[in-house]
């Protein structure tokens, strides 16, 4: 008994130290200033490593907090305003997330109050890095 559970108790560290390294790099991913352009408006992103990001729709500036779950797919991220000039403050925004590629990340997402869209649609946000 104690031979089979062993290796059962590595799988299941294992996983649990893969989880967590996924999550860091992910994180680690998003972290920097990103652009992009939607219906012809300048969109810029910058997102913080300790969880704070700012934006500016021009002219509008927000900046809050994120919070990433890499659990979903695509990435569940939650856009919390808590400063914004044409933004409502201390609404969050449900939005979900996808690395095209290391410099290259498209978003989706409804107005705040609305569900979390459920998969990109030709009105995604394409932003690079910057």
């Amino acid at each position: 008994m104690i031979k089979k559970t062993i290796p059962l108790l590595v799988v299941g560290l294992l996983l649990i130290i893969l989880v967590g390294v996924a999550c860091t790099s992910t994180e680690a991913e998003l972290v920097g200033k990103w652009q992009g352009n939607y219906q012809g408006d300048e969109i810029i992103m910058e997102f913080s490593k300790d969880g704070q990001f700012k934006m500016i729709v021009d002219p509008d500036e927000a900046s809050g907090t994120y919070t990433l779950d890499t659990t979903k797919d695509p990435i569940w991220i939650d856009l919390t305003i808590e400063y914004g000039e044409g933004f409502e403050e201390n609404e969050t925004i449900l939005t979900i997330l996808e690395f095209i590629d290391e410099d290259t990340l498209r978003l989706q997402n409804n107005f705040a109050g609305e569900p979390r869209p459920e998969s990109f649609t030709e009105d995604t946000l394409t932003m690079t890095r910057q």
